[in-house]
């Protein structure tokens, strides 16, 4: 029996860059529209967020963040999807693996929202026997 292999999605799997540009580039542009606040202000106000909730479950819940800034969140990310990329290597990797009979599971702190809004735009499902949020638990 071949061994599992565990991948986590967002920097391992996906380029980080989508996760920087959503909420340090888009969701302050939206944020300041949204409460006609300066940038700069929406900046201050969202970083206090973000350290407030940093290395807790609560980071990774679209649904949190919408109702915390007032900001649909989700919709945000589906309105820069094209933005979503795999990492370079990660399709090849993940070909290989699946080649050599490797079983591979995808584990990830993202909701389920947005794991499948990225999953819908990056076609890695098919490698994975077991696909899980921590939304789940």
């Amino acid at each position: 029996m071949q061994p599992i292999l565990m991948f986590d999605m967002d920097g391992t799997l996906l380029d980080l860059a989508f996760d920087d540009l959503i909420w340090n580039q888009k969701l302050p542009e939206r944020h300041a529209q949204t409460h006609q606040c300066s940038l700069e202000q929406s900046k201050a106000t969202l970083f206090e967020f973000y350290q407030e909730h940093k290395h807790t479950i609560l980071w990774y819940s679209s649904r949190y963040w919408s109702e915390k800034v007032g900001v649909d969140v989700l919709k945000l990310q589906y309105d820069f999807k094209d933005k979503i990329q795999p990492r370079f290597g990660c399709i090849e990797l993940l070909e290989q693996l699946k080649a050599q009979g490797y079983r591979c599971w995808l584990l990830t702190n993202a909701d389920t929202a947005g794991l499948k809004l990225k999953l819908d735009n990056v076609d890695i499902a098919p490698y994975f026997e077991v696909i899980v949020s921590s939304q789940e638990f």
